[in-house]
């Protein structure tokens, strides 16, 4: 009897030990890399070109669970190419919204954690757009994968975690496009966006584009570009329905044969809780710039009808009045900059 007891218990515990190899078997998720490359290398300085990672899960049966994976595309840190733009607005691909991004601008390093599970034999695309900034024969990238949580793949092939790719920049001419400068003003219930190139070298339109976060951008306009000058161009484009709040813009400068380039953002405050008055308005000698919120402008600028800058007052305390008297009758534009740089238009009429 007691040797069928022992025989009994060793037979249960060799089938409980077969269960669990069985067990880890089935749970074979593998986060992998399958491929890695740029689309065109060499690229001149200047220009863009993607590098596309393909991400797999390359197991049969077990899905990859959300929070569980993160995913590393390391640019090189010298700087000979970067991330166009510099923000997870350069991410694209069909896998992309797999992942929640961020952004190092030191380390030039997008790292996306999994935020939804992915299927057993599924994969995609994530495409990161790059600017060739300084001449290089070849400088590497890297793409790896990070396991947050090690113990849910107990069978994952290490091996194809990792991949690399190279690109080359070489000198070129100049830029399709050379901005001068570019800003979005608040007038009213609208926001003015101007611009200036000092040349352009086959340019094709500007796409306007815009954001509630500085993170997801919109278009919302193109406007034609002058295609070959070599003298200063005009642009302006008016977004008509701003949200409140901060907005965000930048230019996207695109040529004829589809390269781009994006400007620096620039942003406007429609926060009412601090909202500029001016009064009386119309006047007939003074008027008075006013805030609920008080504090100080960074400056105040009056420009004639005709564009011409006839008074500019800096570190301007609200609550204090502009002697208008010695200026005849019409309208005049206020320009105000507040201490972060946000700028407000008004007009003003004196009688």
């Amino acid at each position: 009897m007691k040797n069928l007891l022992v025989i009994k218990t060793l037979a249960i515990a060799l089938c409980l030990g077969v269960m669990a190899n069985i067990a880890k078997a089935q749970n074979d998720a593998d986060p992998a890399i399958t491929s890695m490359s740029f689309a065109t290398s060499p690229i001149l300085i200047g220009n863009s070109t993607t590098l596309t990672v393909f991400f797999l899960n390359n197991g049969f049966t077990t899905a990859i669970t959300a929070g569980s994976v993160g995913l590393n595309i390391s640019l090189p840190t010298s700087g000979e190419y970067v991330a166009n733009p510099l923000s997870t607005a350069a991410v694209s691909g069909t896998f992309a919204g797999k992942f929640n991004w961020t952004y190092n601008t030191v380390t030039n390093n997008f790292f996306g954690v999994s935020n939804q599970a992915i299927a057993a034999g599924d994969g995609g695309t994530i495409v990161v757009t790059v600017k060739g900034v300084i001449s290089t024969q070849q400088t590497i990238s890297v793409a790896n994968i990070q396991r947050i949580n090690p113990s849910q793949y107990p069978n994952e092939n290490i091996n194809n975690n990792n991949l690399t790719a190279f690109l080359a920049v070489i000198p070129g001419g100049p830029l399709p496009i050379s901005l001068l400068n570019f800003t979005a003003t608040k007038q009213n219930n609208v926001v003015n966006l101007n611009w200036q190139t000092s040349t352009e070298a086959n340019s094709k339109h500007f796409d306007v584009q815009f954001s509630k976060n500085g993170v997801n951008w919109q278009s919302i306009g193109i406007v034609t570009a002058a295609g070959n000058s070599s003298s200063t161009q005009s642009y302006a484009f008016v977004h008509t329905h701003p949200v409140k709040g901060v907005n965000y813009y930048w230019l996207k400068s695109v040529d004829i044969n589809n390269g781009f380039d994006y400007s620096s953002t620039r942003t406007v405050n429609f926060n009412k809780k601090n909202a500029i008055v001016i009064m009386p308005n119309p006047t007939v000698d003074r008027f008075s710039i006013t805030s609920n919120g008080g504090g100080s402008l960074q400056s105040v600028t009056i420009f004639s009808a005709d564009g011409r800058i006839i008074q500019s007052t800096s570190n301007f305390v609200l609550g204090n009045s502009i002697d208008m008297s010695r200026f005849g009758p019409g309208i005049y534009t206020v320009r105000m900059m507040d201490k972060s740089g946000d700028v407000e238009v008004m007009k003003v009429i004196k009688q």
